[in-house]
């Protein structure tokens, strides 16, 4: 028998365990769950189920999408077993739905149709109500995922586009440096990589665009919600992508820069060019702060990410 089927049975799990983001969140819904009323049945009922998906996901047999609506859905549940009154649940599922594309007033209209108006006494909320209220709220986390793998994908594509232009500018001048590794041993194909400006300016570039999503107060989406790692490693690819290619073509503004700052000449001056050099491919970088406010809003028009902040508000009169 072929030993490929339990070699792709070994590496499988191994490719699908939880992003840190999603395992942080399972264990904070395990922890709550041990410590409200742990020697209720119905709670360790609930655990076992976090359990149980958990172990199915690392087994390959769901995806992080599953796994997360799976435990949104027994969150919900245990709000029902802890004995959650209407103003109790209210709190929650406006706290809960507000991280989704739902804006404010159909939030206020699922509350109304299952709590009644806000100024009504707390009450009990029956059991087939409250399972009623967990689809709504899974119908909402869902076409949130479903969003997000939208604006993953456009990701995917600009990181695509970015990667074969790039390739097709250096293409050049890897030929070159593999025709000096076959004409010369002793100057290699690592010494001529070392030795290429291009590819030293768009390093930069990218460090550049690391520092300045480090620095960068807005993002796009959400970072408390565990399934934004789906989004968030594909919109830094095109970012660094074009923070190096921009780290390259502001090296072209040393010619016009440097007649300005009449640099000594000699080796003293060459050395401050050099200097310049990287001190503009460095700062070319951060030419993504320029337009990324506008990238994020497109990647929200176009895939339908939204937030509740965003819902216009009436006017007066």
């Amino acid at each position: 028998m072929s030993e490929r089927p339990s070699w792709f049975a070994y590496r499988a799990p191994r490719r699908r365990l939880p992003t840190s983001q999603l395992r942080a969140y399972v264990d904070i819904v395990l922890s709550n769950l041990a410590a409200n009323a742990p020697e209720s049945p119905k709670i360790q009922e609930a655990k076992q189920a976090v359990e149980k998906a958990t172990r199915e996901f690392e087994n390959g047999e769901c995806d992080r999408v599953s796994l997360f609506l799976t435990i949104k859905g027994i969150e919900y549940s245990v709000a029902g077993a802890l004995g959650f009154d209407s103003r109790e649940l209210r709190w929650l599922v406006t706290t809960d739905l507000r991280q989704t594309p739902a804006t404010e007033s159909e939030i206020q209209e699922v509350c109304r149709c299952f709590f009644g108006d806000p100024s009504d006494e707390p009450k009990p909320v029956e059991p087939q109500k409250l399972a009623k209220l967990t689809h709504v709220a899974i119908g909402y986390w869902s076409r949130y995922a479903d969003m997000l793998l939208k604006a993953s994908t456009r990701e995917k594509f600009i990181a695509a586009a970015l990667c074969v232009s790039l390739f097709g500018y250096f293409s050049r001048m890897f030929m070159a440096g593999i025709h000096s590794t076959i004409l010369s041993h002793s100057e290699g194909l690592f010494q001529w990589f070392a030795g290429t400006e291009a590819i030293t300016f768009f390093s930069l570039g990218c460090a550049g665009a690391i520092v300045s999503m480090a620095l960068s107060s807005e993002i796009a989406v959400s970072a408390s919600r565990p399934l934004d790692g789906l989004y968030a490693f594909w919109s830094t690819v095109p970012r660094l992508l074009v923070g190096g290619t921009a780290g390259m073509l502001a090296v072209l503004l040393t010619g016009v820069i440097a007649p300005m700052l009449k640099l000594p000449s000699g080796e003293e001056g060459a050395s401050m060019i050099e200097v310049l050099k990287c001190l503009l491919a460095f700062t070319g970088g951060f030419t993504d702060r320029i337009f990324f406010k506008k990238l994020v809003d497109t990647t929200w028009r176009v895939s339908g990410l939204t937030t509740a902040a965003s819902d216009p508000q009436p006017k007066a009169g």
